[in-house]
């Protein structure tokens, strides 16, 4: 799978204090890194010293990252009863294929847990278990989770949870960062969050993900 970066625009409107998936973005095209083949010519009888550089583009990552609007609201969906002016802070997650995770419970992945469902070489220098070698805490759900694993990008940390269950799968990974608005992120503009999550490795295949809010 390519390196590849998005911009997201996100609109939430939440009903409580809870963290839900959601209900609008708008996503501009992905870029990625591209290199010009360059080229030398040789004639009989010379030598020449020729050193290379080149920049592999990863299979196993991508970059998202984005804006954030939204309120708390009472609504019964029809009609807004009340709206008070969102503060700006929470949580936003990445997690892979459907909305399923299962939030109550909530706890710290372990990096190596992305390598094995996603089938990435644990040796490989661009693994999860070599990415994410920090340890950071967050608040989600209700749980300050403490010592998951992480990585910085910038100004912002992409945490890796898990769902308590006796095996983990894609669908029981989500991959948070506590929002942050107006940081400057890789590119030296701002946004409200920057996420690394990970994607399939076989050439030409694509990765599906959900997004879920927990504005605060």
């Amino acid at each position: 799978m390519k390196y590849l970066l998005f911009f997201v625009f996100v609109l939430l409107e939440l009903t409580a204090f809870s963290i839900q998936w959601v209900q609008n973005f708008t996503a501009s095209p992905f870029q990625r890194y591209s290199q010009i083949p360059y080229s030398i010519y040789v004639e009989g009888g010379n030598k020449t010293q020729l050193n290379l550089m080149m920049n592999s583009t990863t299979r196993k990552w991508a970059g998202v990252f984005g804006n954030i609007t939204g309120n708390i609201i009472i609504s019964n969906n029809a009609s807004v009863f009340y709206s008070w002016l969102w503060n700006g802070s929470g949580v936003v997650c990445a997690e892979p294929n459907l909305p399923v995770f299962d939030w109550p419970n909530v706890e710290k992945a372990g990096a190596q847990d992305v390598d094995n469902v996603f089938g990435f070489s644990i040796g490989d220098v661009d693994s999860s278990f070599n990415t994410f070698t920090g340890k950071c805490n967050i608040s989600v759900a209700g749980k300050l989770i403490s010592d998951a694993p992480c990585k910085s990008t910038g100004e912002f940390k992409t945490i890796i949870l898990r769902d308590r269950g006796y095996s983990v799968g894609k669908e029981n990974l989500v991959f948070c960062t506590s929002i942050q608005e107006n940081s400057t992120i890789f590119n030296g503009g701002t946004a409200d969050y920057e996420l690394l999550i990970p994607t399939n490795e076989a050439l030409g295949e694509v990765q599906d993900y959900v997004f879920w809010l927990e504005l605060t």
